[in-house]
């Protein structure tokens, strides 16, 4: 699927998204080495989530700090400050 027609900022999310993706397909090999944990009552987290949000934030920052050629140059991008976790 050829993509050089869509907007420079969507396909680095669907960069991201196809990184993300991969993850859990990988992770779906072996359901029974993933490891859950609960956020709250039937609110959980496993350790793929929070790795597929890594590599999402990391893929977004990335191209926020270098410049292409095919957009403006490169922008300043920080992290949303994360909510505490629970204790």
């Amino acid at each position: 699927m050829q993509q050089t027609s869509l907007h420079p900022m969507l396909n680095v999310a669907i960069k991201a998204a196809r990184a993300a993706g991969g993850l859990i397909n990988r992770a779906s090999l072996d359901l029974e080495a993933l490891r859950i944990n609960t956020k709250s009552p039937n609110d959980f987290v496993t350790e793929v989530d929070h790795a597929c949000e890594g590599v999402i934030i990391e893929t977004l920052l990335g191209a926020c700090s270098r410049p292409s050629s095919t957009t403006r140059p490169a922008t300043t991008c920080s992290t949303p400050p994360r909510a505490a976790a629970p204790s």
